[in-house]
């Protein structure tokens, strides 16, 4: 019941749409991602099981021995963009944090695709080798993805959906 003058009873306005967590969360994922590709190019992407390596023995190749030094470098790249962008409050650095994660997803997935292509590497820093060569040298051996390109896999992935969460909501 209003009296005469006194403005009708209003329901207060609705609350503003919920907005992503953006400034900590979204750093904070793509600082894990980059620390991710950062320690995985360091670990073992590659076993190798043959009969020349004793049973039991686990013998691998580390990340470094091949692309895991791009890997590496990128990592380095999106943990330096994660940490500018939540001191400078630039969210736009965190959105270009997801390209170089894009591109160590790329190295990620032809390396998930072939294990072999480190051990390759690695050989071919000593000697050089020929495609038939590797094929007649490598016949006996069985090469198996290994936990360093399964971290560098899920930090690369994690810094691309940061970069891609971020740029959606610079849109906003």
């Amino acid at each position: 019941m209003t009296g005469f003058g006194s403005p009708p009873p209003y329901p207060p306005p609705p609350p503003p749409p919920p907005r992503a967590a953006f400034p900590q969360q979204l750093h904070i994922v793509a600082m894990v991602g980059g620390i991710c590709l950062v320690v995985g190019s360091l670990l073992i992407w590659t076993r190798v099981e043959g009969p020349t390596v004793e049973p039991g023995t686990r013998y691998g190749f580390r990340g470094t021995s091949g692309d895991g030094v791009w890997t590496l470098i990128l990592g380095v790249l999106i943990v330096g963009l994660a940490i500018v962008a939540m001191a400078a409050r630039k969210p736009v650095l965190n959105a270009i944090a997801g390209i170089p994660g894009l591109f160590a997803t790329i190295i990620a997935l032809i390396n998930l695709a072939n294990p072999d292509r480190v051990a390759r590497a690695d050989t071919e820093s000593e000697i050089p080798v020929s495609d038939l060569m590797w094929e007649l040298a490598m016949a006996n051996f069985e090469f198996h993805s290994a936990l360093g390109i399964f971290v560098v896999s899920a930090g690369a992935l994690a810094s691309v959906i940061a970069g891609i969460l971020a740029a959606t909501n610079l849109r906003n």
